[in-house]
């Protein structure tokens, strides 16, 4: 009687193990190394300044909070055995947002096969700031709604090249927000210093 219970429980064990799919190989879709330059720079130990168009108001932008990475950002569903990158973080500044904070959501995903880095501003309120850069991996280039603009001059006396414009943001390449409009749309704020860490 045993050996029948045992040979029982071996065969189910067997049987069972066979049935599940091993996810060996995942899909694996990692950022591109254009989008880094635009938004890796969202991170902690960053900061900049801003001032307004009449000098009247200041505004900074700092990280307030980063969801800790797993495996350097990599995340793993066995279920359609797809990896993905994804990182949280959340930014304060005063005008960018009603809620003075912003969740920025950086991911990559497959549409349809083809590999894409998305990098969200949102803000929480519904009808507050939302705005998705989207960057195809393959052909190196971001979506049609996004503006390319090839050099723009700040009241600071820099400029800035290849910059991006989407729904009132401008990001320029391995600086981060150079100019955005405020959540009342009664200011536009210009980068004034950026600090590297």
């Amino acid at each position: 009687m045993k050996k029948i219970i045992i040979f029982i429980f071996l065969y189910s064990v067997i049987i069972l193990s066979s049935c599940i799919e091993k996810c060996v190989n995942p899909d694996f879709y990692s950022p591109s190394e254009t989008s880094l330059l635009y938004f890796k720079v969202f991170d902690e130990g960053n900061s900049w300044t801003y001032i307004n168009q009449d000098g009247t108001k200041t505004d900074s932008l700092f990280l307030k909070y980063e969801r800790p990475y797993r495996n350097d950002g990599m995340i793993l569903n066995t279920t359609v055995c797809l990896a993905f990158y994804e990182r949280v973080t959340i930014l304060h500044s005063l005008y960018l947002s009603r809620q003075q904070y912003i969740q920025c959501f950086f991911s990559t995903f497959s549409d349809s096969g083809i590999g894409k880095t998305s990098f969200t501003f949102r803000d929480g309120n519904p009808r507050g700031l939302f705005a998705n850069f989207i960057f195809v991996n393959q052909t190196d280039t971001f979506e049609a709604n996004i503006l390319i603009i090839d050099s723009i001059d700040l009241p600071n006396g820099n400029r800035y090249y290849n910059v991006i414009n989407h729904n009132n943001l401008w990001i320029a390449p391995n600086v981060g927000l150079i100019k955005f409009i405020s959540y009342n749309e009664r200011d536009t704020f210009y980068l004034n210093t950026f600090y590297p860490k």
